[in-house]
């Protein structure tokens, strides 16, 4: 399969978000969706994140439980189990 068409622009079509996953280790294991420009993270422990990655690349603030940003994290929450359908 070649990422040409990726890499010069004329992809007819790419996905606009991914699903990253972490368990077993130092860090709790969590579910992230990234979609332009926002990334949610749920972890195991119940916490939450959402971050703006346009206005804040280095994720320092976590937005989540900002009441603007609410459908924004619910929209991805959905999509979350979307993509991992048996997140908890």
């Amino acid at each position: 399969m070649s990422m040409l068409h990726l890499l010069d622009g004329t992809a007819s079509s790419w996905r606009s978000d991914f699903l990253e996953e972490h368990w077993n280790g130092t860090i709790p294991t969590y579910a992230e969706v990234r979609g332009i420009p926002w990334k949610y993270n749920e972890y195991d422990t119940a916490e939450r994140e959402l971050y703006d990655e346009s206005s804040d690349p280095f994720e320092l603030t976590n937005v989540v439980n900002d009441p603007g940003n609410a459908s924004v994290a619910a929209g991805l929450a959905v999509r979350l189990r979307e993509l991992r359908p048996d997140w908890p």
